[in-house]
C-alpha cells in the first residue's frame, strides 16, 4: 500500500527532470499498482484473503476508499461478472463490441 503514495510523489519529480521518464514511470507503476489493488479487491470480496470474514470486509472497505471506488458498486458489478464466468459470453469474444 505504500507504493501508491510513493508513486504520487515520485512521478511529478520525474516529470520535472525528464518528461518521458515521468510518463513511463506513471504508466508502468500506476498500472502495476492498479492491477495489484484490483487483485486484492477481488479476493477480499470473495473473503478468501484472510481467515476472518470481518478482516476481509475491513480491508475491502479500506481498499475501496484508497482506490476511490465504491464497495456497493463493486458488489453489483462483480456479481454480474460472475454470472457470465465460464460461459460462452466470456470464452468466445465474438460478441464483444471492441
Amino acid at each position: 500500500l505504500l507504493a501508491w503514495p510513493i508513486a504520487i510523489l515520485v512521478a511529478p519529480l520525474a516529470w520535472i527532470y525528464h518528461p518521458l521518464a515521468g510518463v513511463l514511470f506513471g504508466l508502468v507503476i500506476g498500472l502495476h499498482i492498479n492491477t495489484q489493488l484490483g487483485f486484492f479487491y477481488h479476493e477480499l470480496w470473495h473473503q478468501s484473503f484472510f481467515k476472518s470474514p470481518r478482516t476481509n470486509r475491513a480491508f475491502f472497505w479500506l481498499i475501496s476508499f484508497y482506490h476511490l471506488s465504491g464497495p456497493q458498486i463493486y458488489g453489483i458489478a462483480h456479481a454480474t461478472h460472475h454470472k457470465n464466468v465460464h460461459t460462452y459470453r466470456t470464452t468466445s469474444r465474438c460478441d464483444c463490441p471492441f
